[in-house]
């Protein structure tokens, strides 16, 4: 697609007594068109390339300890008692 052009359409109008005595309009007129060209859309790089799946099995070996450790120290205090 190319690039859209817009146009400010100006009109100038003068009434007197009601009566249209002068008007401007001229949708050509170079000085009220403008182009738009669309930007550049480059995408910053963020440098984190890590997998998720290593995350996930930190993630999964952390809570599997945390629950190993809770419950030995559960036994030991039913034991205790």
């Amino acid at each position: 697609m190319a690039n859209p052009r817009y146009y400010k359409c100006e009109v100038i109008s003068y009434y007197l007594d009601h009566r249209l005595v002068a008007e401007h309009k001229d949708k050509d007129d170079k000085d009220q068109t403008v182009t738009v060209s669309k930007p550049a859309l480059d995408s910053p790089k963020t440098g984190d390339e890590s997998s998720l799946l290593i995350w996930i099995a930190i993630a999964a070996i952390a809570a599997g300890l945390g629950g190993f450790i809770t419950a030995r120290e559960v036994r030991k205090r039913k034991d205790r008692d």
